[in-house]
């Protein structure tokens, strides 16, 4: 409906002001909750939400320090990835960049995330955003392999590859390619019994896979 909310859709949540605390622990991960203290004028403005007593160089409530020393992604709630699944592909980029892996309790929320169908909630357009984040990474090919792993990739173009190997071979040139590039080699890997819908989808019409050399049938 005009103006409305799609059966299904995700909606993203209403943040109203709070405290210090409460700040915090909205965060996605452990790892994205620490905080500097401000210094002197900034830190009298925001006293009376200031924690008691944490005047430490890093204030952490949730053990992000612990976490990070440890190279581990965990969630601050079990709702974390239903409430926004975008988390998911956060969690695997983080995953990568510190050269870790999800805690266990985390990983079983994203595994049961993805088999719930949490990213059917997911615009295509928040999930191309997300996949172009990937190649943005330093490690692009590590973090395509974690979002696999996890079946992040069946919500995105890159769900028709079939020679996965060869993919990565080609990411893992010398010369970086991006995302609409990568777009244009799922495609020429693809099962073409599944190209029609995903180019649907995904909004690649016959002029603009036109431009990335690819035909659409």
């Amino acid at each position: 409906p005009a103006g409305g909310v799609e059966p299904g859709e995700q909606v993203l949540p209403v943040v109203e002001p709070g405290t210090f605390e409460e700040d915090i622990l909205r965060r996605d991960f452990t790892i994205n909750a620490l905080a500097v203290p401000l210094p002197d004028v900034a830190a009298r403005m925001i006293e009376r939400s200031w924690p008691r007593g944490l005047d430490a160089a890093v204030i952490d409530l949730t053990g992000g320090l612990a976490d990070l020393a440890a190279r581990r992604v965990r969630v601050l709630h079990p709702r974390s990835f239903l409430d926004d699944p975008t988390r998911l592909f956060r969690a695997v980029r983080y995953a990568s960049r510190v050269g870790g892996s999800l805690d266990t309790s985390t990983a079983a929320l994203a595994s049961e995330a993805v088999r719930s169908g949490a990213l059917d909630t997911v615009s295509e357009v928040r999930r191309m955003n997300e996949l172009e984040k990937f190649f943005a990474e330093p490690s692009v090919t590590d973090v395509l392999e974690r979002a696999r792993t996890l079946g992040l990739l069946e919500s995105t173009p890159l769900a028709l590859i079939r020679d996965w190997a060869g993919f990565l071979a080609l990411l893992s040139d010398t010369t970086p390619i991006g995302v609409e590039e990568a777009v244009g080699e799922a495609f020429r890997r693809s099962d073409p019994t599944r190209r029609e819908d995903l180019f649907r989808r995904f909004g690649y019409g016959p002029k603009r896979l036109r431009k990335l050399g690819v035909s659409s049938r």
